[in-house]
């Protein structure tokens, strides 16, 4: 079994636990409930990595290509499906600034959500699917250049990383496009 596919039946993108904490996370920034296109986002947008061999990699990075092709094939003449698919394809701030696209709403609550999964937990998923090794391998550790260079990494002791990582999240999700290093990806000065 691949690994996108595990993570989604039970590691960190788990499809019932990783939307509710999203979910949790939406209240938290905006105060509300969603619209309906944004809880369909919240609960589709990480399908996109069933079948994927990698997370973070070139497949993984297209997740929220293939999560917004789902919504295309389902709804083909709805635009209720574009405001689902909007939503799903700037959930990513690499998905966003590929297509030249403005950050979703969804992005923030993603983002956070990390913050709000239980360290304990988070560590049991990610070891299950392996994911964590792969996450944990694209940081910056000790000044090599990660793919994400913009949040050194003082350690590969995973709950070290844990620790940063969660940290990193959630300052993107509580500021968003104005967190430093997500204006820098998205070219925003």
């Amino acid at each position: 079994m691949k690994i996108g596919t595990k993570s989604l039946l039970f590691g960190v993108h788990q499809f019932a636990l990783h939307p509710f904490l999203v979910l949790l996370a939406w209240l938290i920034i905006y105060k509300k409930m969603p619209r309906l296109s944004s809880l369909c986002a919240i609960i589709t947008h990480d399908w996109g990595y069933w079948g994927l061999s990698n997370m973070d990699g070139k497949e993984g990075e297209a997740h929220p290509e293939r999560s917004a092709k789902i919504w295309v094939w389902l709804l083909k003449y709805s635009d209720f499906r574009w405001r689902v698919c909007i939503s799903i394809m700037g959930h990513s701030r690499f998905n966003a600034a590929k297509h030249n696209m403005n950050l979703s709403m969804l992005f923030r609550a993603d983002k956070l959500s990390m913050a709000l999964c239980p360290s304990w937990l988070y560590l049991l998923l990610g070891n299950l699917t392996g994911e964590i090794k792969e996450y944990i391998g694209h940081g910056s550790i000790k000044g090599d250049a990660g793919k994400y260079k913009d949040v050194p990494k003082v350690s590969s002791n995973q709950i070290q990383w844990l620790i940063e990582t969660k940290a990193h999240m959630s300052l993107m999700g509580l500021h968003g496009e104005n967190y430093g290093p997500v204006a820098k990806q998205l070219g925003i000065k």
